[in-house]
């Protein structure tokens, strides 16, 4: 899996820069590319419900990672033979459906595999493997930008390829061989009739959301202000850095102190650094602004799969993965979309201060509504030196538990339909 997270994410670090300009290249107005970029993340928003059921109802998670690979490989393959924009939406529609079912049943794979106890862990050890990937290209594409440029569509492909095999050498866990009788297509709708499911979909959408936006706006943003092509290659490299100690130490974090503290510090960080964006008028402050990705993106790449899995009984893990990949494909191709209209009507300054009030608004309703999955956790307060939690007590507290649930910690016995409620220490 470590493989397969490497070299997934080393092709997505080839195409990031590139693309866009690829398709600009060809006539494409910015409209068009940013509805070419909507269209994948609607894709995976409209299928991993039922790629995610399916997986359950086979008990294999192989196949779908492996043919997700393929079909990436083979899109880009066809990149260069393609001019007009209808052809590049059949193209991303199915780059979509792809990526998003190799996304979906990866996850589940790597919580398969992962202990109980210790699933966030687990699973960040593996995706910072991702990240190493995606920054080894970023600094590739730096040193020699006219000759990866030149063979593009053909070093992707293979890139593909490579990842698409790696996973079968990955042996999936007996207990989910033979479940065919497991779950339904469509089981992951079905979980949102579980307490914590809705609100946790919820305040990750807008938190994902107002953080794809940051994504979308950077190299625009950083134009705006007559940045030069290193600071924006030394942007990406800095958050690619920052993010991988967070997932390490977020990851294990919230297996020992809870999944909620952790999305609680990430809703107060994400607003923060929208503002500070907000406030930047020379582009060589927006690397040190770039250090709070660690803290906003390294939590929700992390935290959010573990609480799902927290929540969701065993034979529809890949069905919960799919339910939650599916809402964060819909922030992709929403927040995007929102930040060109924000931008176009008040400049970017005033759109980075409105997804501040978005993502302050999510924490709201974080604090009020969000329970915590892990019943495992210890009080926020044991992370603190003796000595000053007599002090922090009344804001570790709120960290650690809504008002209106007080002491009570959300649970999903493993196989069960039904829900329990455990104190927690």
């Amino acid at each position: 899996m470590i493989l397969w997270y490497f070299f997934w994410w080393a092709a997505l670090g080839l195409t990031m820069p590139y693309v866009p300009v690829f398709l600009k290249g060809l006539g494409f107005t910015y409209t068009q590319i940013g509805q070419l970029s909507a269209l994948s993340a609607l894709a995976g928003f409209l299928t991993q419900n039922f790629i995610g059921g399916w997986s359950d109802r086979l008990g294999r998670r192989r196949p779908f990672i492996f043919a997700g690979s393929l079909v990436a490989a083979t899109v880009f393959f066809l990149f260069p033979y393609f001019r007009s924009y209808e052809a590049f939406v059949v193209l991303f529609t199915l780059s979509g459906l792809g990526m998003y079912t190799a996304l979906t049943t990866s996850s589940a794979l790597v919580l398969d595999l992962s202990p109980p106890e210790g699933a966030a862990g687990s699973f960040a050890r593996v995706r910072i493997w991702g990240t190493l990937g995606f920054i080894a290209m970023m600094i590739l594409g730096w040193a020699v930008p006219a000759v990866l440029s030149s063979y593009l569509f053909r070093v992707v492909p293979l890139v593909y390829l490579i990842a698409g095999a790696t996973i079968l050498f990955v042996r999936e866990p007996v207990h989910h061989e033979g479940r065919g009788a497991g779950g339904k297509l469509w089981d992951g709708l079905k979980l949102l009739g579980r307490p914590g499911v809705p609100m946790l979909l919820l305040v990750v959408a807008v938190l994902h959301g107002s953080l794809q936006a940051v994504s979308a706006s950077l190299v625009l943003w950083l134009n705006s202000l007559g940045a030069e092509s290193r600071i924006v290659h030394l942007c990406f490299i800095v958050s690619g850095l920052v993010e991988i100690p967070f997932m390490l130490s977020m990851g294990k974090w919230s297996d020992r102190y809870g999944r909620r503290p952790l999305l609680a510090i990430t809703a107060v960080a994400l607003p923060i650094r929208l503002l500070l964006y907000s406030w930047i008028v020379n582009p060589w402050w927006a690397p040190a602004v770039q250090t709070m990705h660690g803290l906003t993106f390294g939590v929700l790449a992390v935290v959010p799969m573990a609480y799902m899995n927290d929540v969701t009984p065993e034979d529809q893990r890949a069905a919960g993965q799919g339910l939650l990949n599916a809402v964060m494909a819909g922030a992709v191709a929403l927040g995007p979309l929102v930040m060109g209209i924000l931008t176009d009507w008040f400049g970017f300054s005033l759109m980075y201060r409105l997804f501040a009030l978005a993502a302050g608004s999510a924490g709201l309703m974080l604090f009020l509504f969000l329970r915590e999955s892990n019943p495992h956790a210890a009080p926020a307060e044991t992370a603190l030196p003796p000595r000053v939690r007599p002090y922090t007590r009344p804001v570790a507290v709120l960290f650690d538990r809504s008002p209106l649930y007080r002491g009570k910690a959300l649970r999903i016995a493993e196989g069960s339909e039904d829900d329990a409620l455990v104190k927690l220490p």
